[in-house]
């Protein structure tokens, strides 16, 4: 404990000198209340000395801040302008996250950040895509776009994907209709801890 008190000690003067990634540090200290007691409000403080410096991570934790109300009040528009700013400084997740923020406001917006996180290889991005081709929403229902960003997050092992190909297989939506294939990719969400791709092996053997 004694280490962690001192660790701390140190990281708070390096912050105060002006550093940013010290000042980025601790604002995530605080945040998981490791070395002092959790401050929410503190943390964001401290997200947004860094941030205001260019520290990209500080950035998306700003974000992530203000799209939730976490120490400061939420602000969507502030949100948004820290995810950019993060996504500039090359934070995938900020691209993704900035994504699914715009859609309920600003489709084209929206589909623009995620595609930039999902051709950069951001899994969930990826799927997310995938969904939102397979499902019609804010695109134009498209089984082959679907199935190939399902492909490219599966490829990342993403579990959700291996159950998403498997039931386009099985519905034959975007690929011909093929019930093994189906099971295969079913069998590998399975695998990888998805219920819902379990239940659907249970109920494709009868």
């Amino acid at each position: 404990m004694d280490n962690i008190d001192e660790n701390f000690r140190i990281m708070e003067t390096r912050a105060m000198d002006g550093d940013p990634t010290a000042q980025c540090t601790l604002g995530w200290l605080y945040s998981i209340g490791v070395g002092v007691e959790q401050d929410h409000t503190l943390a964001a403080r401290w997200y947004k000395a860094a941030a205001e410096q260019g520290n990209s991570t500080a950035q998306f934790n700003l974000a992530i801040s203000y799209e939730q109300g976490l120490g400061v009040a939420q602000d969507i528009d502030e949100a948004r302008k820290w995810y950019e700013r993060a996504a500039s400084g090359g934070q995938l997740t900020a691209s993704y996250n900035l994504g699914k923020l715009l859609l309920a406001s600003d489709v084209a917006e929206g589909m623009k950040w995620l595609e930039s996180a999902a051709e950069r290889g951001h899994a969930s991005a990826q799927y997310t895509l995938g969904q939102l081709y397979a499902a019609g929403e804010h695109r134009s229902t498209d089984y082959a776009a679907a199935l190939m960003w399902f492909r490219r997050a599966a490829e990342q092992g993403h579990a959700n994907a291996f159950y998403a190909i498997g039931w386009l297989y099985a519905q034959g939506l975007g690929v011909e209709e093929d019930l093994d294939a189906a099971q295969e990719w079913w069998e590998k969400a399975a695998a990888n801890g998805s219920a819902v791709a379990k239940q659907a092996l249970s109920e494709l053997r009868g």
